[in-house]
């Protein structure tokens, strides 16, 4: 999209494309997509917005029924990338951080295991 197109935009109504097919109870979500032994996971989150964890103890959460597996911060470290927003203003500054908190709850609602 060139500048003077995307000049035209601003300031106007658009007609969001997606919206009826939902609203019509057509639309598909990602959790609506079922797969034959899909896991799904729950993270924790605390209700602190600023700690530093000092040991996390996983072995409650490994034995309760139905699961698989639990992992922390720190057992992810360096497999899976960090959180980056879906969209960026140019110019700006974006502060990365790790998925799962490794040594510290950073904000309220910061993932601390999954």
């Amino acid at each position: 999209m060139t500048e003077a197109t995307a000049i035209k935009y601003v300031g106007q109504p658009l007609r969001r494309r997606e919206d009826f097919k939902f609203v019509t109870g057509k639309g598909r979500y990602t959790d609506d997509i079922k797969a034959p032994a899909w896991s799904h996971g729950s993270p924790a989150i605390p209700s602190i917005a600023h700690a530093i964890i000092k040991q996390v103890d996983l072995s409650v959460a490994n034995a309760a029924p139905g699961v698989r597996l639990a992992l922390s911060g720190a057992e992810l470290a360096g497999k899976i990338g960090s959180i980056v927003p879906n969209w960026i203003i140019p110019g700006t500054k974006v502060p990365t951080g790790p998925v799962v908190a490794i040594d510290r709850v950073r904000f309220l609602g910061e993932c601390v295991h999954w």
